[in-house]
């Protein structure tokens, strides 16, 4: 069985081709970022949010981005969010998939009350050719944990088969930025990013998840909790 990468290891993979992409001018486009309302793809996600001082510290750091690339998409304090895993994976095809959400929706339930609650810590940013990423890092192994149990369960009870098709959710991470117009000064937006690679965003108890409906971006008009799910106390 093919290892999985660390967090770390996640991130500086993706570092390389992003920070690449910028210097040479070259970063991946979005072509719906700007037209959301003709983007079909719907999905749905457990998540956890971070705290308000979390929120502030980063906001701080997109007030610096903003200023050098406000043509860019930047995600609002509400809409930033640290994935569990991509419960019914983003796609034109999400429907078809439904029926299965209220026994996944019973499967989580019960995997949550089996774990507690953890801390996450937020240091340094990353990027790859699409986006700006703040970094994640799980004190322990819990966050890992309650995510193979969560695939294990839906293995077994035949639920879940599109969750890791586009790619093995193994990092903790919160996309802030994506890049949507082309002609930004991006060695500029490289050099802040540089310069934030070890920024300290905070640390935080995760006590509570979401199981949240919307689009590809998570945007605050198409959101819709589904439920929430409490972790453990210690």
């Amino acid at each position: 069985m093919e290892k999985s990468l660390t967090p770390q290891q996640v991130y500086d993979q993706l570092w390389s081709q992003g920070a690449a992409a910028l210097e040479h001018g070259q970063p991946q486009i979005d072509p719906f970022i700007t037209d959301r309302k003709h983007d079909l793809r719907r999905g749905y996600t457990l998540v956890f949010r971070p705290s308000a001082e979390i929120r502030k510290a980063i906001g701080q750091f997109l007030e610096q981005a903003l200023f050098i690339a406000p043509e860019q998409h930047f995600y609002g304090p509400g809409e930033i969010h640290t994935t569990v895993l991509s419960i019914i994976p983003g796609s034109v095809t999400w429907q078809q998939h439904v029926r299965d959400l209220p026994r996944m929706r019973g499967i989580i339930a019960e995997e949550c009350r089996k774990k507690k609650v953890f801390k996450i810590g937020y240091r340094g940013v990353t990027a790859s050719p699409e986006a700006v990423m703040i970094q994640g890092y799980p004190v322990d192994d819990t966050l890992l944990r309650l995510r193979e149990a969560l695939r294990s369960a839906f293995n077994l009870r035949g639920v879940g088969a599109d969750i890791d098709r586009r790619y093995k959710v193994s990092a903790a991470h919160i996309t802030v930025m994506r890049y949507g117009a082309a002609g930004a000064d991006w060695k500029r937006l490289l050099e802040l990013l540089k310069a934030n690679r070890a920024t300290n965003f905070g640390e935080m108890q995760v006590g509570e998840l979401e199981l949240i409906s919307g689009d590809w971006y998570a945007s605050a008009e198409s959101v819709e909790i589904v439920e929430t799910y409490e972790l453990q106390q210690p």
